[in-house]
């Protein structure tokens, strides 16, 4: 409703379908937490099936290992910026 009407002494305007869109918005998100249903670490989406529990280990396993080899690479980088100015 773009215009302002009143009814019983409430005016009601381009607000009035926010309600109406939050309704709306619930219900779509209770739609939505049906879709995947989580038990047991385990998430079904579909005919999908996916151990939550080892991707977690994965992911932490590679973010270790980014990080190890980071740390590898500033520390080259820290010897060759030494033996450079030592040779200088």
């Amino acid at each position: 409703m773009n215009a302002i009407s009143q009814n019983n002494g409430i005016s009601y305007g381009v607000f009035s379908g926010i309600s109406t869109n939050a309704q709306q918005i619930a219900e779509n998100s209770e739609n939505l937490s049906q879709v995947g249903a989580v038990s047991s670490a385990t998430l079904s989406l579909g005919n999908s099936k996916a151990d939550l529990t080892q991707e977690m280990i994965g992911q932490m396993e590679s973010k270790n290992s980014i990080e190890a080899n980071a740390q590898v690479i500033q520390t080259a980088d820290s010897i060759l910026q030494t033996l450079l100015d030592i040779q200088a």
